[in-house]
């Protein structure tokens, strides 16, 4: 008898189909779009970085085989290696920003949240294409700027003057929650010798949370959003143990159930 939560060979090959429309959507530009934030088609570090990740999980899934994974990834690596820009003063590596102006900062601005995203890409793929030279310096350079960034170009609170994170920018020089988590649980899963000081920033982390409802944007804000507790949730793993996130998760996101009036 078929597991029903197995898909049939019939399904199995329209979702390989959609999947691949959605691929090659992405790959006919190279990641080359207009967002929401900035209207020209520029290419964007962050969503190359969740696009490269995408397709380690289909790899992991069986819905990708190796040289398609390749094919498809590198070019986008490529693309992140010119988009690569200057860390903060004093961090080594190299770093990604938005690709586009924000908030009066210029294009070439440097983020935790970026870089992390993109960092956590390449190391993934790497472990799967390890011969691939781009993406192997990407990681390598990655990690550098994320641990020195995690340890050195940190903000205070200011209304928690006890809390100090990875600051979120250069010219946003604030410890932001969804960004903080991000970098530290990246190096957690692919930096073994900063797994100890990772777990214990992430359960700093935990513990600022809003029980049953999730984090604030950032110490002080009045702003507790969805997107950036799946970010957080998700960075958790490793540092929190899984049933306790899930429970937390599931008190916290289901609060945007009901949508909005």
């Amino acid at each position: 008898m078929r597991d029903s939560a197995q898909p049939t060979p019939g399904k199995l090959a329209v979702l390989r189909e959609l999947l691949n429309g959605q691929l090659d959507s992405f790959q006919s530009t190279t990641g080359v779009s207009a967002d929401a934030y900035w209207p020209e088609p520029i290419f964007h570090p962050m969503a190359a970085g969740k696009y490269i990740s995408s397709l380690v999980e289909l790899h992991h899934a069986g819905l990708l085989s190796t040289p398609a994974l390749a094919q498809r990834a590198t070019p986008i690596v490529h693309a992140l290696v010119t988009s690569a820009v200057v860390p903060p003063s004093g961090v080594r590596g190299r770093s990604w920003g938005l690709g586009h102006p924000w908030r009066d900062l210029p294009a070439d601005e440097p983020y935790l949240i970026t870089t992390a995203i993109v960092t956590r890409a390449m190391a993934a793929l790497s472990e799967l294409l390890p011969n691939d030279s781009p993406c192997s310096q990407l990681r390598e350079q990655g990690t550098i700027a994320l641990i020195d960034w995690c340890q050195r170009w940190r903000a205070t609170a200011t209304d928690e003057p006890a809390l100090s994170l990875p600051a979120y920018s250069n010219g946003i020089r604030r410890p932001v929650f969804n960004a903080a988590a991000m970098g530290w649980s990246t190096l957690l899963d692919f930096v073994p010798e900063q797994r100890a000081a990772a777990i214990e920033e992430l359960r700093i982390i935990w513990a600022c949370r809003v029980r049953g409802l999730g984090w604030r944007y950032e110490p002080g804000s009045a702003v507790i959003d969805l997107v950036h507790q799946a970010y957080l949730f998700g960075s958790m793993h490793g540092a929190v143990s899984t049933p306790v996130i899930a429970q937390e998760a599931e008190s916290s996101i289901g609060q945007f159930a009901g949508g909005v009036d």
